[in-house]
């Protein structure tokens, strides 16, 4: 997902935090199904 494409380090410390997050969530979902995390913001990256 980030390797390769020059992202500084914020921003790959920033897509793990939200990739950690996401794995958390749906790990505690009952049903099968997609799971889908939207972020918005007005710092470094303004949607994730």
């Amino acid at each position: 997902m980030i390797q390769n494409r020059g992202y500084s380090e914020k921003v790959r410390r920033l897509f793990g935090e939200i990739s950690a997050l996401a794995i958390m969530l749906s790990s505690g979902m009952k049903h099968k199904g997609k799971f889908t995390l939207q972020s918005q913001g007005d710092g470094l990256v303004n949607l994730l």
